[in-house]
Order: structure tokens, then sequence, then C-alpha cells
């Protein structure tokens, strides 16, 4: 299985162990953590502290599933499987940057084209004194469809996932 980070999905982390899948979730919003082991729930919190453990048993052998976020808005997230006490495995979530502005040549055309209509109107509005209802009116909606444009350029840039035996 592949590891998965999504703001609106959650972290998913998998780990594989003597034929043992553990799946590791994790809310990005809501601080809630889940473990699963063969596809059984083993473990359920909300973790908004930053640390974390889960401990559970399969087949006789002690793992503890560890969070531990330097910072929730920044990162790193670490996650470290245990077995029988030990560190085995340890994945680690790190951001170079959340978001990005990926604007085209035609979203800079009509952004510009939004700012040239605003400065109209606004030169308009001296010249023939229109009532405040209608300069009210048209703002509100100027400003709600410039920023819906500008939210249609954010992209979400998928973090690095880093897998490490210990």
């Amino acid at each position: 299985m592949k590891d998965k980070f999504s703001l609106r999905k959650g972290i998913d982390l998998n780990y594989q162990d003597e034929g043992n899948h553990i799946k590791v979730w994790a809310s990005a919003i809501s601080g809630m953590e889940k473990v699963y082991a063969n596809g059984k729930e083993v473990s359920c919190k909300r973790g908004l502290s930053g640390k974390s453990n889960h401990i559970f048993v399969i087949n006789n052998i002690n793992y503890k599933i560890s969070f531990d976020v330097d910072s929730l808005t920044k990162g790193p997230y670490h996650c470290t499987l245990y077995k029988n006490g030990k560190a085995i495995r340890r994945k680690t979530i790190t951001f170079d940057k959340l978001f990005e502005f990926k604007t085209t040549l035609p979203e800079y055309v009509i952004i510009s084209l939004y700012f040239i209509v605003g400065f109209s109107f606004w030169g308009l509005d001296y010249y023939f004194h229109f009532s405040d209802f209608i300069v009210n009116l048209f703002y509100i909606c100027y400003i709600t469809v410039l920023v819906i444009e500008l939210i249609l350029t954010v992209r979400f840039v998928p973090p690095n996932i880093e897998d490490i035996n210990l």
C-alpha cells in the first residue's frame, strides 16, 4: 500500500512486519488517529497535543505506534513503529511548502481584467454618483469573483514522505 497525505482525507501510512499489515490513519484537521492491524481497528485516539502513542498486540507481539509532531502547522510529522519496545521503522512527513500559486497566462489576463473593471467602476461612480446600494452590490460581487479566481489558482503541494528502517 502506498503512503498518502491529503488535507481533506488525512494521513495514511502503511507498515509491514512479519506478514502483519499495520495501517495508521490520522486526520490533518481534527487530530483523530486510528491504527488498523490486518484490517481491524486496534486503537483510536484524538491526539491534539502533537504527541501520542497507540499500543496493541498482534500474535503475541507488542507493537506501539508513536506520533510526534514538531509543529502542527509546519511539521515535520514523525510516525514510528515499535516492536517489543524497539523502534523498527519511522516515517517522516515534511513540507517544503503547503500551497503554491500556479497561474497561467489566461488567469493573469482574467485577474488583470478584474482590476481594470474595478477601477473603471470606481471612476464611473465618481462621475455618475451611483446609489450606495448599486456600489455595494457591485463591490460584493466583484470581490467574491476575485477571491474565487484566486482560490482556483492555488495548488496543493504534496509533502515528502521518508521511510526509514531503524
